[in-house]
């Protein structure tokens, strides 16, 4: 047995050097990367979700002979698996009200404490603006068989504790019986849950494309149109450094070379106030559930109307200062970057 040191370091975070000569992409993660608005808990939300998911499936094909082998006996991780399904029901809710609500930083504040920890809240909160969203579109959605699912949460663990302790926050027992839950309809139920929710975000959405003035959308044109050459310039960039050194990656090559690194920052410590606000924009629309229209110069009005909405949800103004840390391209896991910008260029182009 290795014994601990005091000297020992438990959170050890890799300089750019150390994670650019790692073996492997896994060795290390990268987080902290997506801010602090609605988008970060979309990301966190999305993240719970796959963790249940991925632990229930590792654990169920791949038994053991033996059922008490640890982490192989589905008992031994029913306790985590509930909990990250609730954290994820809990995170979608508070996503989607952060994301349609159009609130300040106070607003945001008073409603993270006011909605605490409670499903049956967040619910209460939420469930209006989604009504009033969808009844302005086309969608076949049941928003009582959503609230259905979200009271059965609720009353199954009202305050994220029954999984997390075997006890109350009173010092109460919450075992009373041995219960045997299917953990196969568990899945698939929660399958459709997300599914249900990612298809009421959609055609939220899509209520964005008559969003924004005449005047409201030229603007952004206009700024778009200064940067454009820029975001041209960056793209190629790094798709030149991805060439010339590529990690395998399951999804998209990893943009981690030196180069490519000094050409992310580079690029965005050159931008103005306004220029930021932009690429931070098309960056959000373009990775939103929209359904575009298919005709060129209607997806182009759409994602320019998408783009006004955005800019009102996340409080920016041409002209006036932002923050850096209110933009979320900044530090941004570089290989979302490429794939982004590109879609976002092909939706604004000229015809």
């Amino acid at each position: 047995m290795k014994t601990i040191q005091k000297t020992d370091e438990i959170f050890h975070y890799l300089s750019v050097e150390e994670a650019r000569s790692a073996k492997d992409y896994n060795d290390f993660s990268c987080f902290r990367w997506d801010g602090t608005n609605w988008f970060a808990f979309y990301m966190y939300a999305d993240n719970y979700y796959n963790a249940a998911f991925q632990l229930l499936e590792d654990t169920r094909n791949n038994r053991y002979s033996d059922s008490y082998q640890p982490c192989q006996n589905i008992d031994s991780i029913i306790y985590p698996i509930c909990f990250l399904y609730r954290h994820f029901v809990e995170l979608t809710l508070k996503w989607l009200y952060l994301k349609y609500a159009t609130l300040d930083d106070e607003g945001r504040k008073e409603y993270l404490s006011h909605a605490s920890h409670k499903l049956d809240q967040c619910w209460k909160e939420l469930k209006p603006f989604l009504q009033k969203k969808i009844s302005k579109v086309d969608c076949d959605c049941d928003i009582d068989a959503i609230e259905h699912y979200i009271n059965e949460w609720h009353q199954f663990d009202e305050e994220s504790f029954k999984m997390r302790y075997p006890c109350s926050k009173n010092k109460e027992s919450v075992s009373v019986e041995g219960l045997k839950l299917d953990v196969v309809t568990l899945k698939e139920k929660m399958a459709s849950f997300r599914d249900s929710i990612n298809h009421v975000d959609g055609c939220i959405e899509n209520t964005m494309y008559d969003f924004g003035s005449r005047d409201e959308k030229s603007k952004f044109w206009k700024m778009f149109a200064v940067i454009k050459e820029k975001i041209e310039g960056f793209i190629s960039n790094l798709k030149q450094a991805d060439e010339r050194k590529k990690i395998p990656h399951p999804r998209i090559p990893l943009l981690s070379s030196n180069e490519a690194v000094k050409c992310v920052d580079s690029f965005f410590e050159e931008l103005s106030s306004d220029e930021k606000i932009v690429v931070e924009i098309i960056y959000l629309v373009s990775s939103s559930s929209c359904n575009w229209p298919k005709n060129k110069t209607q997806a182009q009005q759409a994602f320019l109307s998408a783009c006004v909405s955005q800019m009102r949800r996340e409080h920016f103004e041409f002209g006036k200062p932002v923050d850096d840390s209110d933009i979320s391209f900044n530090n941004k896991n570089k290989r979302v970057l490429l794939p982004s910008l590109m879609k976002a260029l092909s939706l604004l182009e000229k015809e």
